[in-house]
């Protein structure tokens, strides 16, 4: 079951996932938010601890903010960046006509993946978790523009 609720300029989006059935359901789930490329090539910043392995497309700044190091190939360029938070995360994203978008969530990301093309970023904070029969279980992600 999933609520999308505007209030203001602030979208949140609840989940509620129940196992009906007999045996525990295994998943992942993530979200996929296309912003557009920011001129500066500055996409985001985590609230939580990150590292980003070597890779041809991303940096980290001093200031924490992940930043495109060059054009994207034609598939564009993903890459898992190493995350050790324990809770909910926070990602500021910058956006070419809004400045910053908030985005936040419930839950500790289990993985922590970016990608990016020539037009669009996604951060992708992945939740996993297991269902046991008879639960369920809850989570959310918020946005503020």
């Amino acid at each position: 079951e999933r609520t999308l609720t505007l209030t203001g300029r602030t979208i949140r989006v609840d989940t509620r996932m129940a196992n009906a059935g007999t045996r525990p359901i295994p998943f992942q789930w993530y979200p996929h938010p296309f912003w557009p490329v920011n001129p500066t090539g500055e996409c985001c910043r985590f609230s939580g601890p990150v590292t980003l392995p070597g890779n041809p497309g991303y940096e980290l700044l001093p200031d924490g903010f992940l930043r495109t190091k060059a054009a994207p190939p034609a598939g564009g360029w993903f890459v898992w960046m190493g995350t050790t938070a324990d809770r909910p995360v926070e990602i500021l994203q910058r956006h070419p006509l809004l400045g910053l978008v908030a985005a936040w969530t419930d839950f500790a990301p289990a993985k922590l993946p970016v990608w990016g093309n020539a037009r669009t970023f996604s951060f992708e904070p992945y939740l996993e978790r297991v269902v046991n029969p008879d639960t369920e279980t809850r989570w959310s992600i918020s946005y503020a523009l």
